[in-house]
């Protein structure tokens, strides 16, 4: 009989390595988001091109795009796979500390095997994967400094904090506050003489991480100006749209089938679960301090309260997904901190729960595409001896193939249709030198059209200076516009011709459309005057 291998470094890394290898196997050239992948894909074009983030174009912090960036570089390449080569590394990373941190409470091969099935699961969208990791990089090192409270081990966080900022700056904040509350919790549990000096040593490593950053506001010409106005649109807009909490009473059930039923009903009970969780949890930290308590639950509950206020931000499944690493990993290491005789019944539901909520709640979600290949596969199998094959498979699913700028790509039918009609608009009328304006949420075509955006804004949501954004469409003598008719959350008052009708007027006023058959709800302008 084979001996079980032994839980060390190296086979966690190996068992993280396949699984990343396979998940991208599976749904690396499956799937493309002209809008928020777009977003990321044509901000690390212009990066990799040496634009600055945030001041030249519209982009989150900077850390995300000089990653992407970096792996154009290594791999030669700017397309869509070579950003996700980088983000299925940065995966690879994340899913490694994870199984670092649950080795401390799982000893099972079998059950870290289904563990790691499980945050891979979670860990969806792909251009999203930054958020995930740093929450799960939060944990560690809030773990490290647990279990031997130390003031380098505070710089080192506070150094993660940093560079967490640099990715974020709402990681940044979380995680400064996950970190100041764990101090304070350790400094009433146990050492009550070096408060100040460790919270010294986290203040001295959050500058250290964050000197990136600072060296751009020192040395960028343009760049800490632009941000500060970034930061001031955030405190006039808000941080994100707000939507109302899908709590389970509050859904629709009744016109929609069973499997979508049972997936909107498991979302909105882990709406219930997570905050109950994290008040229970705290409740046990402050009745029972530390005595008992596992590392990788204490350093679970206190940065994940804190990501609570990201998971409410905007109430869906993305962010529900961006922000459950704190609550998966604090359950599994909840039975931990119970005694022997408990553990056993509780290790029990602890791992139906994870597997019931991993099911249901992913159901229908579009973007966990490794899903819809494996039973492309299955039925293609099925398929052969009636002359089927994995393309005819893949089409009754509603994907095609695509050519997206040298990638071979099977995307929803009505993406493809929308990138092909673009290329031949480009290819027939527009031309390599010619400037377009594309509103209001696909500036992943400027990245397939090898295109720069005349404007710094490419995600039109809500407003910025629209005087200027006009000033900047005619001193650049821009011909081409495609505008859409889209609008978010079912609200028309979000239609671009809403939100930016100052510059929907100059458009309508020295632009003309030109029928060419698109998208029906999308107009191609072309200028009149000029």
């Amino acid at each position: 009989m084979l001996s079980r291998p032994p839980v060390s470094t190296r086979n966690l890394l190996v068992l993280s390595g396949v699984l990343v290898l396979l998940v991208f196997i599976l749904q690396g050239n499956v799937g493309f988001n002209l809008a928020d992948e777009g977003f990321l894909w044509y901000g690390t074009i212009r990066t990799a091109l040496g634009e600055i983030p945030v001041r030249d174009f519209q982009s989150y912090e900077p850390g995300r795009y000089y990653w992407g960036a970096l792996w154009f570089k290594l791999l030669r390449n700017d397309g869509i796979m070579a950003l996700r080569v980088s983000q299925a590394v940065f995966q690879f990373v994340g899913l490694s500390v994870a199984l670092l941190l649950l080795r401390r409470v799982v000893r099972s091969w079998i059950l870290l095997i289904f563990a790691a099935i499980i945050l891979v699961r979670w860990m969806f969208p792909m251009w999203k994967i930054y958020e995930p990791v740093i929450q799960i990089g939060a944990i560690y090192f809030a773990v490290l400094i647990i279990e031997k409270p130390s003031g380098p081990k505070y710089l080192v966080a506070g150094i993660f904090t940093g560079l967490a900022a640099f990715f974020g700056r709402n990681h940044g904040l979380y995680c400064a506050i996950a970190f100041v509350l764990l101090l304070f919790y350790l400094h009433w549990t146990s050492d009550k003489r070096v408060l100040l000096k460790r919270l010294g040593f986290l203040s001295v490593g959050v500058v250290i991480g964050y000197l990136p950053m600072m060296l751009m506001f020192a040395f960028v010409p343009g760049f800490l100006s632009q941000f500060k106005a970034s930061i001031l649109f955030t405190l006039h807009w808000g941080t994100n749209l707000r939507l109302p909490v899908p709590w389970p009473w509050r859904q629709s059930y009744g016109s929609v089938g069973a499997r979508e039923a049972i997936n909107r009903a498991s979302i909105g009970v882990l709406y219930l679960v997570l905050p109950a969780f994290y008040l229970f949890a705290l409740a046990r930290l402050f009745l029972r301090r530390t005595s008992n308590l596992n590392p990788v639950f204490i350093a679970s509950v206190f940065v994940g309260v804190v990501y609570l206020h990201y998971t409410f931000e905007r109430p869906q499944l993305y962010y529900l997904a961006w922000t459950i690493p704190a609550f998966l990993l604090g359950l599994i290491a909840l039975p931990a901190s119970f005694s022997s005789e408990q553990r056993k019944r509780l290790k029990i539901a602890v791992w139906c729960i994870l597997a019931v909520f991993t099911i249901t709640a992913l159901e229908m979600s579009q973007e966990n595409y490794f899903t819809i290949k494996l039973k492309s596969l299955a039925k293609a199998t099925l398929m052969k001896r009636y002359g089927g094959d994995f393309a005819q498979a893949m089409r009754s699913q509603g994907l095609v193939k695509t050519d997206v700028s040298g990638d071979s790509l099977w995307v929803l039918s009505d993406t493809a249709t929308m990138i092909d009609d673009m290329k031949e608009i480009d290819r027939n009328l527009i031309g390599p030198n010619e400037q377009i304006l594309i509103a209001p949420y696909s500036p992943g075509l400027y990245a397939v059209l090898q295109k720069r955006s005349p404007l710094w804004q490419i995600y039109f949501l809500l407003p910025y200076d629209q005087e200027a954004m006009v000033q900047d469409l005619e001193r650049k003598q821009v011909n081409w516009a495609f505008v859409c008719r889209q609008y978010v959350d079912n609200r028309p008052e979000l239609a671009f011709q809403q939100t930016h009708n100052v510059i929907w007027e100059y458009l309508v006023k020295n632009f003309k459309p030109i029928n060419t058959g698109v998208e029906p709800q999308c107009e191609l302008m072309h200028r009149t005057s000029k």
